[in-house]
């Protein structure tokens, strides 16, 4: 018994200068060096032979993404108004553009050629004059 009295005595004085001990933590403050300011340079690239009037073929327009649309091959995504819209091909005419969607419409019932000047879309009538 007065090896048991010992043993709790010891542990609990061991307990005890263990949480007494004042940690001895430094914090290190390292200055850190301010970045300076620094100009970025951009370059504007301007791309000769770009036509003004291009024909493309539209094969859907939804609401939100379609994700089977989105993973057709060559595909260009615009998002118009509430619309994202998926198009087909870049053509300089008509004919050439109405020759593909020709092609596509056993695939994609409904497609259509669309007139874009600078890249937004205008009337097929309008286009063709």
């Amino acid at each position: 018994m007065k090896k048991l009295i010992n043993f709790i005595f010891v542990f609990n004085l061991l307990f005890l200068v263990s949480c007494n001990k004042e940690k001895n933590t430094k914090t290190d403050i390292v200055p850190v060096e301010k970045p300076k300011d620094s100009i970025v340079k951009v370059e504007k690239k301007i791309v000769e032979n770009t036509p003004e009037l291009i024909f493309t073929v539209q094969i859907g327009a939804f609401k939100k993404p379609n994700q089977k649309m989105a993973g057709v091959t060559n595909i260009k995504v615009t998002k118009e108004e509430d619309l994202y819209k998926y198009r087909l091909g870049s053509f300089t005419d008509y004919k050439s553009a109405r020759s593909f969607r020709k092609r596509l419409s056993k695939e994609y019932p409904g497609v259509f050629v669309q007139a874009l000047k600078k890249n937004n879309p205008i009337n097929i009538i309008k286009a063709l004059k």
